[in-house]
């Protein structure tokens, strides 16, 4: 993949890491609506994901959790972890902004819509210290090799070591029992209204609770 033809403050600039992430989920039902929301052809389409992922990676950077194999840019995990009332209002400015102006004013009324109703979800099921895993995604030729847990362990062993419970959201059924094997719990599903499709949340508690 060439450079993406974006310029914008917010960016790790990864290429080849922000494709590994397009082509494992731009099947997802949330990837699927963003994608279709952005204004423009195929290939504008496309590369404004591209440019969301990027984002999304300077976002677990500087605002949560990150790991992606530095050798191998196969896939990453990135997190959301609780943050004070300022820095999660600077967070979502920042967000909401580089929607606008790099995927247009459709993407950000979706995203919000969607946003919003999971997190009117959430916040009844899932103790307020919760740290998040947004996104865990894999490029399709490295699936199937069992490369996922090692994208994961070292954030759950700092959540561990903090005595912290997480969470997380899927569209996909066949994500649960990878999920159940490293501990999380299926805690509810929810018939999310933008998208027309369902999805689980699954919590791991923390050992106290």
């Amino acid at each position: 993949m060439s450079q993406p033809d974006y310029l914008f403050e917010y960016t790790i600039n990864k290429p080849k890491l922000a494709e590994a992430l397009y082509h494992s989920l731009h099947l997802d039902p949330f990837y699927r609506t963003m994608e279709n929301s952005v204004e423009g052809g195929a290939d504008e389409k496309k590369q404004a994901m591209y440019a969301y992922y990027d984002y999304s990676l300077w976002e677990g950077k500087n605002y949560g959790r990150y790991y992606w194999p530095e050798q191998t840019l196969y896939g990453a995990s990135i997190w959301s972890i609780p943050l004070s009332e300022a820095e999660q209002n600077e967070k979502s400015r920042r967000k909401l902004e580089f929607i606008q102006k790099v995927m247009g004013s459709q993407s950000s009324k979706t995203y919000q819509a969607i946003g919003r109703f999971m997190s009117e979800k959430s916040a009844q099921v899932v103790p307020e210290n919760a740290w998040y895993l947004s996104i865990l995604a894999i490029s399709p030729e490295y699936q199937g090799q069992g490369l996922g847990p090692g994208l994961l362990e070292t954030t759950l062993s700092e959540i561990d070591a903090q005595n912290l419970p997480c969470y997380l959201e899927t569209f996909n059924p066949r994500n649960l029992s990878f999920y159940q094997r490293l501990g999380f719990e299926l805690v509810d599903s929810f018939a999310e209204p933008i998208t027309q499709s369902n999805y689980a949340l699954l919590l791991r508690r923390a050992s106290e609770q």
